[in-house]
């Protein structure tokens, strides 16, 4: 990665990353993101190519890392979601 480049950015202000580590039991990368300012918020964030060699899928996860719902649409590595007031979303990301 160039000096002024990163693996994943989050683009709204409210959204902290809090967690980033990887799958216990695959081979994927594991997100958790909060919303820290009490508003609903739509999040956006952008997936470098360089984490899976391009292409991406990121699911809901719940808590033992297991996905949850149907894939995420990823456009342009950008992903963009709703996370609720306060709320914790976590992700899996994965080829």
């Amino acid at each position: 990665l160039a000096v002024d480049s990163s693996l994943i950015e989050i683009k709204s202000k409210n959204i902290v990353l809090s967690a980033l580590k990887k799958q216990e039991d695959g081979n994927g990368v594991m997100l958790r993101l909060s919303e820290v300012s009490g508003k609903d918020t739509d999040a956006e964030i952008v997936i470098s190519p360089q984490l899976f060699g391009g292409e991406v899928k990121v699911f809901e996860a719940d808590s033992l890392e297991r996905p949850v719902g149907d894939v995420k649409k990823v456009s342009g590595g950008i992903m963009r979601m709703k996370i609720s007031a306060n709320g914790i979303m976590t992700l899996l990301l994965s080829k």
